[in-house]
């Protein structure tokens, strides 16, 4: 039987509002990890510019929108493997992390913001660890705490808690609630969650440094210490 044009017509309409509220949870839960990235951003940002407030940066895997919240100030460098990044008026160099092109501490500061997780399994971070290590005077690498109940990724509690052999890009799509809206298949890769004892491991001469939210760790920061670029200034000093 042919559908009247009644039928058709309420099926045009109720098609049109599903679109709708699709794109308007869409809107609205982007919107919401926007704000809370930029809450928690606002007072990394903040601790930043507290303890290095001038010099030659390597920024390994970000992008011009963090330095652009940061500001003037910084000779910087991005280092990130994808060509499509948004690298704006900073210069970038097309490359690994786990294989920095980059001669040992030729920066002031070697910098991190959620890449870590991303690079790949456990000997994939140690090497990027590593290079941070090598390239940068100082050190200031963060990322999410595996232990923080809500995966900060899908926006979904516990998801990051099943075991790494069984994550999938499948998993991601089907149970993490940011993506059952929209998503960049980008943002699918499964995370390498770090703890604070693994990002000890990782960076054995850095302080590890807690944020909280909800009074719960959420992340951490691998910071060098001052006191360890005091004593490297003088030793380059003495030579």
């Amino acid at each position: 039987m042919r559908s009247s044009p009644i039928l058709l017509g309420h099926r045009l309409v109720l098609d049109g509002v599903k679109v709708m509220v699709l794109e308007s949870c869409a809107m609205n839960i982007h919107s919401f990890y926007s704000f809370i990235s930029k809450r928690y951003r606002k007072g990394r940002i903040a601790r930043f510019k507290s303890v290095f407030r001038g010099g030659r940066v390597v920024d390994f895997g970000g992008s011009a929108a963090i330095w652009d919240q940061i500001g003037d100030g910084y000779d910087v460098t991005l280092l990130n493997k994808f060509p499509e990044t948004n690298a704006g008026k900073y210069r970038m160099i097309i490359g690994d992390g786990c294989r920095a092109p980059f001669a040992s501490k030729s920066y002031d500061m070697a910098f991190s913001n959620s890449v870590i997780e991303h690079v790949g399994d456990w000997e994939a971070q140690r090497r990027f660890a590593d290079e941070m290590q090598r390239v940068g005077r100082r050190v200031f690498c963060q990322t999410p705490n595996r232990w923080f109940p809500m995966d900060p990724h899908s926006l979904t509690p516990f998801l990051h808690w099943v075991p790494q052999q069984l994550q999938t890009r499948w998993m991601f799509r089907f149970f993490g609630i940011r993506f059952w809206f929209s998503h960049n298949p980008g943002e699918l890769e499964p995370a390498q969650m770090l703890s604070r004892h693994k990002m000890q491991e990782l960076f054995p001469d850095c302080e590890i440094i807690t944020e909280y939210a909800f009074g719960l760790p959420k992340s951490f920061i691998a910071l060098t210490p001052q006191r360890a670029e005091k004593a490297e200034s003088q030793t380059r000093a003495r030579s």
